[in-house]
This record gives C-alpha cells, sequence and structure tokens, in this order.
C-alpha cells in the first residue's frame, strides 16, 4: 500500500520512474534492500517537487507583477483583491513579493503607482488631481504627500524639473 501510493505519488507529478527496475527490485528484493532505494527515491522526488514548486511560484509571481501593472490605476487594487483573483492567501502574497522583491506587497505597488505618475508629469498635461486617479491614488493630497517622500519634491514641482 505504501509502495501503490508513492508511485501514485510519483506519476501525479510527471516523474520518469522505471518501472522495469522497480518491478525486478519488489519482486526480488528484501524490504531491508528496499529501504535505501526508497530513500534516495524521495530525496530525488523532494528535489523535484522543490523544483516545480519554484517553476509555478516564478509563474504565479509573474502573473501578479503583470495583473498589477494592468490595473495600476484602479483603487480598489489591494493585497486582499489580488489575493482572492489568484486564489492564494493575503500571506502566500506577501511572501511571494517579500522572497523575490525584498520589499512588501505595498511598497511595490505604491512605488509603481509613483512610477507610473512620474512618467504622466513628464509627458502629458494631465493635472496632479488627474494623475493620482490614473494612478490608483484615492486621493490627491495621499498621492501628493506619498509622491514628495519618495522623490523628494512635489508633483508640481517634479514636473517642472523634467
Amino acid at each position: 500500500m505504501l509502495i501503490s501510493g508513492y508511485l501514485q505519488t510519483l506519476t501525479h507529478l510527471n516523474y520518469q520512474i522505471d518501472y522495469i527496475g522497480l518491478t525486478a527490485l519488489l519482486c526480488n528484493a528484501h524490504f531491508s534492500e528496499l529501504i535505501p532505494i526508497i530513500t534516495e527515491n524521495a530525496r530525488k522526488v523532494c528535489e523535484y517537487v522543490q523544483t516545480y514548486r519554484l517553476g509555478v511560484q516564478d509563474t504565479l509571481f509573474q502573473d501578479v507583477l503583470f495583473y498589477i501593472n494592468e490595473k495600476l490605476g484602479n483603487t480598489e487594487l489591494c493585497r486582499d483583491q489580488i489575493a482572492d483573483q489568484f486564489g492564494i492567501s493575503v500571506y502566500a502574497l506577501s511572501r511571494l513579493f517579500r522572497d523575490n522583491m525584498d520589499i512588501g506587497f505595498k511598497e511595490y505597488l505604491i512605488s509603481k503607482r509613483i512610477e507610473r505618475a512620474a512618467f504622466l508629469l513628464k509627458t502629458t498635461n494631465l493635472s496632479v488631481i488627474r494623475i493620482s486617479e490614473e494612478t490608483g491614488f484615492s486621493s490627491s493630497n495621499y498621492f501628493s504627500r506619498l509622491f514628495h517622500q519618495a522623490t523628494g519634491i512635489s508633483p508640481g514641482q517634479y514636473r517642472t524639473k523634467a
């Protein structure tokens, strides 16, 4: 039963199994001879699962970043909404950012919004109020305060220098 479950797990993971060698071993070997072989295979499977999991996380993270860039102007865009969108917990989403960016989700979101706002200030004649709306800030005062914290100057001064 244990070996059957083990083989089913390997098959589910698309892990390459040497069925001929395994069958010959199971039919002819004493249980004590199987322990080191199963242990070594378990180690290999753990490495495989870790690699597989990292690949899935990388893909998920790229999808999350793309989604954020697409929805950046939405004031409702937040950690809870994105976690729901991708079917993961808020904790898992925060962990993705910590593991991949070395900054938290909120810091990343604000930095992307400030970056987009700086671009709009340089390239358009939109008002600061309109830019704050376009970049997903809930109010122009909040936007101006965060912009000043990030750049050291107000949005108006930034536009003048650009």
